[in-house]
């Protein structure tokens, strides 16, 4: 089964009991501070070709140890891609750093996500 297609995914993640945010690389929902010519792969592939599974990665400090609690990614893609239809789901990881990353894509910290697509997104993918 496969789980990911070729894909662009970039994270905003918002602190859950504020407004504050830990990240933001996605900007305002007119699409205007992405920046699409910066694409980065991100890919769990079925078992079979699972040596191929790839993730974007991105470190910013919570050393206050704030919740996440909203992710938004845009999904675009390339190679055969034929639309949001062929992701099935969105994974969100937490490591305590970049080797622990290297060594399992799944983080200490893992959350499996439907996808749902916004009504007030104007950006690209």
């Amino acid at each position: 089964m496969k789980t990911l297609p070729s894909c662009l995914c970039i994270f905003g993640l918002a602190a859950a009991a504020s407004a504050s945010t830990l990240m933001d690389q996605i900007g305002a929902d007119d699409g205007t501070d992405i920046d699409t010519s910066n694409a980065t792969a991100s890919q769990y592939f079925e078992a079979a070709y699972s040596i191929y599974s790839i993730a974007t990665l991105d470190d910013f400090d919570n050393s206050a140890g704030a919740a996440a609690g909203e992710v938004q990614s845009v999904v675009t893609g390339w190679n055969g891609y034929a639309g949001i239809d062929g992701v099935t789901g969105l994974q969100v990881n937490f490591y305590m750093d970049v080797a622990d990353a290297a060594a399992n894509l799944v983080g200490y910290a893992s959350s499996d996500h439907p996808l749902a697509t916004s009504a007030t997104w104007a950006g690209e993918g």
